[in-house]
């Protein structure tokens, strides 16, 4: 799962990518609709690019086709993308609960833990908001597993509208 954008000359747009930054910094948030192939996931690497050279912070989720059947995935990836220090204050439920989510503590044979796990997403991306704005751009969201669909929902709902 690829989980930072590339950098790439993009003709033509540049009106829509200043309408998105536009939008991104009056509401906070912003969803770029539209059929495939006309260029959604350009426009989205050039505010991406645009936001990483005004100092923000860039977490950029691109899950596969393959990631929609594995559940955490697109969740998982995000985790292993934020700086370590951001993971390091959650309380201990939570920081238990991304370990089973990151593979880094053995998948109990019970339940795992989802508020604790939808609380820590939260928590890590207001940690990270704290610092820098931060721009998370989940590109090909048909192809996120529900589970991960249901965190980002989440700590979506929890974040601010806008600056």
């Amino acid at each position: 799962m690829k989980t930072t954008p590339y950098r790439s000359t993009l003709v033509g747009r540049a009106r829509l990518v200043e309408r998105l930054t536009q939008t991104l910094h009056a509401r906070g948030r912003a969803v770029l609709t539209g059929p495939a192939g006309v260029g959604k996931s350009e426009v989205a690497q050039a505010a991406a690019a645009e936001a990483a050279d005004r100092g923000e912070t860039v977490l950029w989720l691109a899950p596969q086709p393959s990631d929609r059947d594995m559940p955490g995935a697109a969740a998982a990836a995000l985790v292993a993308s934020v700086p370590r220090a951001a993971l390091d204050g959650l309380p201990g439920p939570q920081r238990a609960a991304v370990a089973v989510l990151s593979r880094e503590a053995a998948v109990p044979d019970a339940d795992r833990d989802p508020i604790a796990l939808r609380l820590a997403l939260a928590r890590v991306l207001r940690t990270l908001a704290e610092e820098r704005p931060v721009l998370l751009v989940v590109d090909d969201t048909r192809h996120l597993d529900p589970e991960s669909a249901d965190l980002l929902r989440f700590a979506l709902h929890l974040a601010p509208p806008g600056p």
